[in-house]
């Protein structure tokens, strides 16, 4: 069902996504948990290895590259097999909402061109927020720079001014520091189907950072919503003793997937001429 806005917009039904992501979960449940079970033993094996090698690194001392690298290979891996597991998680969503029943074998099929184009839209948004980071770190410098120069000076008058410039910056800092918090807010909620759109549209990085932004930009506070609902079921999951993430993991992805396919449907509907 699409629910439209004042302005006749179409808009994001959430009870639907939950309603058909919990249909889709529920068409093979176990197929889900025994995929995310065999993928988190990976992830568990793997994180081990990582937290071994750091420590063997730090008890070797410095110069010791061939460790470094070991390290820098492995928390790579990481990366990988988390972007396979929510590849192949929503390979089975899809599967699922689309009346079929998810099997274990696609669902854990190596999806290479999906899983770099997901690893490379990944790298990019972390690019825009380090870019944003470093501008607020150069403001910083600057500003001190400026209170350092000030506090040199003896004179009242620049005392005065230190104390006035101080206050200045300081808001500033904390308005720009704000300021960032909010677009990393942004850039996580209207990237959320980042894995959608690489295993079912493709396309390079940054086509799909803005097919994200034009999917999801129109309902951004529903969105968020969503992913509010989402991060609270996987904090559950969390809270007994993991077991229900395999559970909740699951869920969370075939929700992520329907709302996606509702807001594909709606964006073609909307884009299609009146018959």
């Amino acid at each position: 069902m699409t629910i439209r806005s004042p302005s006749g917009t179409p808009r994001l039904d959430l009870g639907d996504a939950i309603h058909d992501g919990w249909l889709a979960f529920s068409r093979r449940p176990w197929t889900f948990v025994a995929f995310t079970v065999l993928m988190a033993v990976a992830l568990g094996l793997l994180w081990w290895l990582l937290d071994f090698t750091v420590t063997a690194v730090a008890l070797a001392g410095p110069g010791r590259w061939g460790g470094r690298a070991l390290l820098l290979l492995e928390g790579i891996a990481l990366v990988v097999l988390w972007i396979w597991t929510g590849v192949g998680l929503t390979r089975g969503a899809s599967a699922s909402l689309e009346g079929r029943r998810p099997r274990l074998g696609p669902m854990m099929r190596w999806e290479g061109p999906s899983i770099a184009r997901v690893a490379q839209a990944m790298l990019l948004v972390a690019l825009i927020l380090a870019a944003a980071v470093a501008a607020n770190l150069l403001l910083l410098g600057g500003a001190l720079t400026l209170v350092n120069w000030l506090a040199e000076l003896s004179t009242g008058l620049a005392l005065e001014a230190l104390t006035l410039v101080s206050l200045v910056l300081g808001l500033l800092i904390l308005a720009l520091l704000g300021c960032t918090l909010l677009a990393a807010l942004y850039l996580a909620v209207n990237q959320k189907f980042i894995i959608q759109i690489a295993l079912l549209e493709g396309g390079g990085p940054a086509r799909m950072l803005r097919r994200g932004r034009r999917l999801i930009d129109p309902h951004w506070p529903l969105m968020l919503l969503l992913a509010v609902i989402e991060t609270v079921l996987l904090l559950l999951g969390l809270a007994t003793c993991f077991v229900g993430v395999f559970l909740s993991w699951p869920l969370v992805a075939c929700i992520s997937t329907a709302a996606y396919r509702q807001l594909v449907a709606e964006a073609a509907s909307a884009e299609s001429p009146p018959g």
